[in-house]
């Protein structure tokens, strides 16, 4: 059996699960100077409505979406890392958000999202080590799905937590859901 590569897999789920997510335009992020823009933010915030923005290797700040449809997809060289908070939020029906192949290092919140949001192949660290933290969290989405991702919670690090030492040894949550329908397939 032939194995999917990640941009043969991203493709094809991303085909499968949202055909309306047609591309009209491709916009170029690269930190390196190579491409159209040199973040993501500035490049959400210039992309119409179903544009594809394709992120190259390197290290990127946070971003934010908000009531906008597009397709995020790293350049399959080198992994993407958004170092900074990712949040996709406010999306109506039809504003449907893809997301491939990128590192999650700070934090993502998902929040009231009526349109689909589809996470593959996408990691998600959490940097947190204090006691109760949710950095990654989905809440009042009626459609998240994310395909082929690792969601890691906290590595059992020791913090400083109200003057005694925390153990973290037993990790923490890699995602939070509330109020909201998700689906999770191979992660």
């Amino acid at each position: 059996m032939r194995r999917l590569t990640r941009s043969t897999f991203a493709l094809f789920v991303l085909s499968a699960a949202a055909p309306y997510a047609v591309a009209e335009d491709v916009l170029v992020v690269d930190a390196a100077g190579g491409g159209d823009f040199l973040d993501l933010q500035p490049a959400i915030d210039a992309a119409d409505q179903r544009d594809t923005i394709l992120v190259r290797g390197g290290d990127y700040g946070g971003f934010t979406v908000v009531n906008k449809s597009l397709n995020l997809v790293a350049d399959v060289a080198v992994t993407p890392h958004v170092q900074g908070a990712a949040t996709v939020a406010d999306l109506p029906a039809g504003r449907d958000v893809s997301v491939s192949g990128l590192d999650f290092d700070a934090g993502l919140e998902v929040r009231d999202c009526v349109a689909s949001v589809l996470f593959v192949e996408c990691t998600f660290f959490d940097p947190t080590p204090g006691y109760g933290e949710h950095t990654h969290r989905v809440v009042g989405c009626e459609d998240a799905t994310f395909a082929r991702c690792a969601l890691l919670g906290r590595a059992g690090l020791s913090d400083l937590w109200c003057g005694d030492i925390y153990d973290g040894s037993d990790g923490g949550h890699g995602l939070l859901v509330l109020d909201s329908t998700l689906t999770m397939y191979a992660c």
